[in-house]
């Protein structure tokens, strides 16, 4: 019985590509192998990898030499193993060297196996036998290079097409085009997986149909296209809403929105995977906002990335280092003035560049996960401030924490939350958890798990209600104890005051408390006051202080 990798008659052999610098030592391989396998050679590195770059479709293996000039093998493997297309044809590296370092270096860098000189046909022969079955490399490119759901590029095998066009033609301009389908998870809920599927492969074949001008294109992620083509100076805008007909047009999905981000004139200079990048932080701006539908790319919005880049780079030290503080802003009674209690506020104070702001770092980390961490440190901090005021003699007021969504879900057990109150002997009562009024509507698996904290004894602040679908149900669905306005409601009070009047009257008629933050002036608070407010926050009051100044301004205030 024939070796399934013995071949005879016209079935193709597979290709195996020789890069060594010694003629002897290659024409030795060539002549192991050329019985069994289609050989292309190569004298050095440099060159082996263009020759890998052009033929790795039909290639099954590289032997690669680590002596060379031009390029070594180290430094193959290198550029080898930066481009996921080119990386999945596995090398066996061969030396003459029998230091353990080299083969150590060389498979840390992806190679697959090592054999040292001077040759044994046999052994090579099993071991290229062994690695090409392991990988089965053909099947495995055919899935790298091309989407089975759409039918266009994968995201490797669209970098390594870009960047070879672009090193093949460095004097045409170039723009890029991003197409992402908004909200594609809640399409899977409503219609199912299958249909999202579908909907993904109609909008591939769209693309691949009608083209728009693409040289060539990718489902980059699951619910985002990129489109590369010759640069043009035509209305993009108008172009987009051609581009949108055509994709809603016979679409097995109704109702579902895209988001276009573009790229004109692109920054050759910069390699493929880096334009893909900065087109995704293109698309970022135009998310989830319901008056846009088309961002271009700037470089202000790559300066941004990069900001951002660096603080999600320092986050977990930031952490470990304590660079967050937490600061607390009072809450006072409304009728009598006297403090009633507070909310707990993240800092983040960078040791080089100082104070950053909320706004910019907070929904970076609601998107990368880390918020889940920075929330539980504000909480276990809360709870060590309270045991440390009682123990100092220090009446202690409640105090709220923020908690965003994915708290929320990651909360996989109330304990995780009594841990830190019990650990310091803390009354329940005196920690508030604040969720947003969007993070929670329409969303059963939140509303249980907010129900079963606030069944432990944790009363639950309903924050920035007012700011989107706010109704009845709202109110009445949420488990809530009070109801925060959301700061527009107050900023604008003189022009709302019927709104806000009838926000209070509802909330007390279900039973909650109302807060009202972001009051800066007298009149705001006489109004407020007239209309039942409970609670007052901002600045007519106290800005966020600092650990101590809370502490200070708790026994300036006795209560």
């Amino acid at each position: 019985m024939l070796n399934e990798f013995e071949t005879y008659g016209n079935q193709k052999k597979r290709g195996i590509l020789i890069v060594e610098d010694n003629d002897i030592n290659r024409e030795m391989l060539k002549s192991i192998l050329e019985d069994k396998y289609e050989i292309t050679e190569a004298a050095d590195g440099l060159i082996g990898l263009e020759k890998l770059k052009e033929g790795y479709r039909d290639l099954s293996l590289v032997l690669l030499d680590v002596q060379m000039p031009n390029m070594n093998g180290y430094e193959f493997l290198e550029h080898q193993r930066n481009d996921e297309l080119l990386s999945s044809v596995p090398v066996i590296v061969t030396t003459g060297s029998t230091i353990s370092e080299d083969e150590e270096k060389c498979l840390a860098l992806g190679a697959s196996d090592f054999v040292t000189k001077p040759y044994n046909p046999r052994i090579i022969i099993r071991r290229i036998e062994a690695i090409i079955r392991l990988s089965e490399s053909m099947a495995t490119l055919k899935a790298v290079e091309f989407d089975n759901i759409s039918g266009l590029y994968t995201k490797a095998a669209f970098i390594h097409h870009f960047q070879r066009y672009m090193d093949e033609n460095k004097d045409k301009k170039l723009d890029m085009l991003m197409i992402n389908v908004e909200g594609f998870s809640y399409i899977n809920e409503l219609y199912g997986v299958a249909k999202g599927e579908q909907l993904l492969k109609h909008i591939g074949n769209v693309i691949s149909v009608c083209n728009f001008g693409a040289i060539m294109s990718c489902r980059y992620t699951t619910d985002r296209f990129i489109l590369m083509r010759v640069h043009s100076d035509s209305d993009v805008s108008k172009e987009v809403v051609v581009y949108n007909e055509k994709i809603h047009e016979n679409s097995p999905v109704s109702g579902f929105v895209l988001k276009f981000a573009v790229y004109t004139d692109v920054d050759t200079s910069v390699s493929a995977a880096s334009l893909c990048e900065r087109l995704s932080v293109t698309m970022k701006t135009v998310r989830r906002r319901y008056d846009m539908q088309l961002a271009f790319y700037s470089t202000e919005m790559a300066n941004r990335a990069k900001h951002l880049k660096k603080m999600e780079e320092s986050m977990k030290d930031a952490l470990k280092e304590k660079q967050f503080s937490v600061y607390y802003q009072p809450k006072h009674d409304a009728k009598t003035g006297e403090i009633a209690g507070a909310e707990a506020l993240v800092r983040w104070i960078h040791p080089v560049h100082g104070f950053l702001s909320p706004a910019d770092f907070i929904p970076l980390f609601e998107e990368n996960g880390f918020i889940t961490k920075l929330d539980l440190y504000v909480w276990n901090t809360v709870c060590e401030d309270i045991r440390n005021w009682i123990n100092d003699g220090i009446k202690p007021v409640p105090v709220s924490v923020n908690a965003s969504r994915r708290d929320i879900l990651s909360i996989d057990t109330p304990e995780r939350l009594l841990l830190p109150i019990n650990e310091n002997d803390v009354d329940i009562g005196l920690l508030h958890i604040e969720i947003t009024e969007s993070a929670s509507v329409n969303d059963n698996v939140i509303l249980e798990k907010v129900k079963a904290v606030r069944d432990m004894g944790i009363k639950i602040e309903l924050d920035d209600f007012g700011s989107g679908q706010s109704s009845l149900g709202t109110i009445r669905d949420i488990p809530t104890d009070i109801i925060k306005l959301d700061i527009s409601f107050v900023r604008n009070i003189e022009k709302q005051k019927e709104i806000v009047k009838m926000i209070i009257s509802l909330a007390h008629a279900l039973g909650h408390k109302t807060v009202a933050e972001g009051v800066e002036t007298k009149e705001q608070l006489e109004i407020l006051k007239d209309f039942g407010c409970d609670y007052i926050q901002g600045y007519y009051y106290s800005k966020p202080l600092e650990r101590n100044e809370f502490r200070q301004y708790l026994i300036n205030n006795k209560h």
